[in-house]
């Protein structure tokens, strides 16, 4: 079986798109001061992950992942099972797959 990498590629855009959207949600519904804190950056380096054009997956997991987004954990569980991988128990998601 073959892996067509721009399919990968064009899956983790979207990925890190819905993740953004959900980021920018949150951000909404607590604030900007308590988001910064969650996240560890200043309002100007909040800012700046907000307006970026396009998010890595890893800043958009990190970013939903300290924003506690409960559609990250759901959403990396399914990535699991198309996977192959078993999908992770209930609880904090493993640090390693999160790297």
């Amino acid at each position: 079986m073959s892996v067509n990498l721009n399919d990968e590629c064009q899956t983790e855009k979207k990925i890190a798109n819905i993740l953004k959207i959900a980021a920018i949600k949150e951000i909404k519904r607590i604030g900007f001061d308590e988001a910064s804190e969650k996240l560890s950056l200043s309002r100007t380096g909040l800012r700046l992950i907000w307006s970026k054009e396009r998010w890595k997956v890893t800043e958009a997991i990190r970013v939903a992942e300290a924003l506690n987004l409960p559609a990250l954990k759901k959403m990396l569980r399914v990535l699991d099972k198309t996977d192959g991988r078993s999908g992770s128990e209930e609880g904090d998601y493993p640090d390693w797959k999160m790297q």
